[in-house]
């Protein structure tokens, strides 16, 4: 069992894999710790019917979003992606590992 997230470095922006299973019940898990003991709200969310869901948030200064996919997992990045600051991938970082604690998995 892995005792922190995964970062993988992309073009310009960090991904933080904060779960690799795909189970949707993971997500709500991980989103309810964001909403409940982080105090966070989501300020967009995209669901398609293919199993895949964009939920955007504020953390700090910052927008990022929590991702899930049936095949990849869930994970966390900033939103603009490619036009993200450093500060902002740390926070995702930051946020992902906090996340990580809480969940103990």
């Amino acid at each position: 069992m892995r005792m922190m997230p995964k970062y993988v470095t992309r073009e310009g922006w960090i991904e933080v894999i904060i779960d690799d299973t795909g189970d949707y019940a993971k997500f709500e898990e991980r989103v309810n710790v964001l909403t409940k003991q982080f105090n966070l709200t989501f300020t967009e969310k995209l669901n398609d019917h293919e199993g895949t869901a964009y939920w955007d948030f504020k953390y700090k200064d910052c927008y990022l979003t929590i991702h899930h996919n049936h095949y990849l997992g869930v994970s966390l990045f900033a939103k603009e992606l490619e036009k993200s600051s450093q500060q902002e991938n740390e926070y995702a970082k930051e946020i992902g590992s906090l996340l990580f604690e809480k969940i103990g998995k």
